[in-house]
This record gives C-alpha cells, structure tokens and sequence, in this order.
C-alpha cells in the first residue's frame, strides 16, 4: 500500500437529483485552525452513499478504530472561475480531512504499516460554478450543468419528484466551495496492485459568498464528518454556528 496513491475524480455524470432535508443531528464539535472565524449560520449541503461492499464492513468504533492510509488531491476549480481571496492548501485540506476522519473513529497509519482491512481515503476538492452561453436570445445553454449537479450528488433521478428540484438547481446555479471525500479498499488477489473498490462517499458544499477558500474548507469537514461511512439518502441541510470551534447546530 502506497501514500502516493491516485484514485480518478468522483465528478462523473449526473448521480441524480434529491430532496433536501434538516439535519437532526446532536450538536458535534470540531476543533479547527487557530484563529479560524466565519459568519454564523452557514449552511453546508451534504450527501453521503455507502456501497454493498461498504455496508458488509463494520463501522469504526471506540474499541475498534478504523485504520487508513489518506492520498491527498491538488484543488480543482469547475466552471467559470472567479477571484479567491484566500486559497486552501492540500496540506491544510489533509489536516482538517484527518482532524474529521478522527471523529468518526479513523485513525491514520503508514501505507507499509497498514493493518489488514484499512481504507485508502482519497479527497477532492475546491470550487464549483455555473458556465451559461449565450445563444443570443432569451434561452442560456448551461454547459457544465452535469458535472456541477455531480459534484453536489443525490439519489437516481427516479427516486425524487419533479417538484422538489428546485432546491437542487438553486443551490447548483451558485458559486460554492465543495469537498468529496471517499474511503476505497484494495480488491485482494486483483492482478492489478492498484484495483480498488469504493466503500463509501460523501459530498459536503457551501455557498462561496461571504466565504474564502481556506475558510469553507473547515466547515466542510465538520458538517461532512457526521456521515462519514454512512448514508444520508437524501441530501441534508446542516447549520454551521463558528465560535472558535465548529459547531453543528441541532434542530
């Protein structure tokens, strides 16, 4: 098992569209970078799927921690960019990666010291947006519309209503700053060393107004770590509050 581990992006095609629900969760709290300050009351979405495979593991515990090895992405921008303030770095990225991973009972080892049944977590991240062309009439032509939508996540189009797509396109059409995090296990006796199965995923994003990079990124964390090898099946709503350290507030 390798530290430098590479893994393909998430952000292929349409995963579909979801309803948006409140969270209910008890309040969890996550230390985060010193100095750290943002507005209260900001709303990260969150979508989280587990695959079959992931669902035969038992989830990490106190007594019996998950085990991971993390292979860490540059940044990348979808849409049309826009001018960043305040840039994240992969390494601050990986540290508020780990510091959520910790929450939820993963613990981080070396790639030659990693005990049977570890994980390899992979992370992408950075900003989202909208590109419209201009057809010269009234009608744009949303040209990225695909891979935003994928980047959000949600349930099979089948499985939501038409009427509960607004909510969805609403948050789609705005600047936002996103983070996908996904847990893979080698696939044993593959002839191939690098073959890997996704055991779990989750999308967290927030809105960029109001926000830098190097600030969005730790709240992403935090909302995004409370589903961290489990499912949401529709796309939740979490309410943020910053006091020096995160908050997610209970409903």
């Amino acid at each position: 098992m390798n530290n430098k581990y590479t893994s393909s992006s998430p952000v292929r095609g349409f995963r579909g569209l979801f309803r948006p629900m409140i969270c209910t969760l008890a309040a969890l709290v996550v230390s985060v970078v010193s100095g750290l300050r943002a507005a209260p009351g900001q709303e990260v979405m969150v979508w989280a799927r587990v695959t079959a495979e992931g669902r035969q593991r038992p989830a990490p515990a106190l007594e019996r921690p998950g085990f991971y090895v993390m292979a860490a992405t540059a940044g990348r921008e979808i849409g049309a960019p826009w001018k960043e303030t305040q840039a994240a770095s992969v390494d601050a990225v990986a540290r508020d990666v780990r510091q959520a991973l910790g929450t939820s009972r993963y613990r981080p080892v070396d790639g030659d010291q990693a005990p049977a049944g570890s994980v390899i977590i992979v992370f992408h991240w950075g900003s989202v947006s909208p590109v419209m062309f201009e057809t010269g009439t009234e009608m744009k032509v949303w040209m990225n519309q695909h891979e935003v939508l994928a980047v959000l996540g949600g349930p099979p189009l089948d499985r939501v209503a038409w009427s509960e797509r607004n909510d969805l396109f609403a948050a789609a059409g705005e600047e936002r700053y996103y983070l996908i995090v996904s847990a893979y296990e080698i696939v044993a006796g593959s002839p191939r060393p690098s073959e890997r199965r996704l055991l779990w995923r989750t999308h967290a994003s927030v809105p960029a107004i109001g926000l830098s990079q190097a600030r969005a990124m730790p709240l992403l964390c935090a909302a995004g770590a409370a589903w961290f090898g489990r499912e949401t099946r529709t796309v939740q709503k979490v309410d943020i509050e910053v006091a020096g350290t995160l908050v997610l507030a209970k409903k």
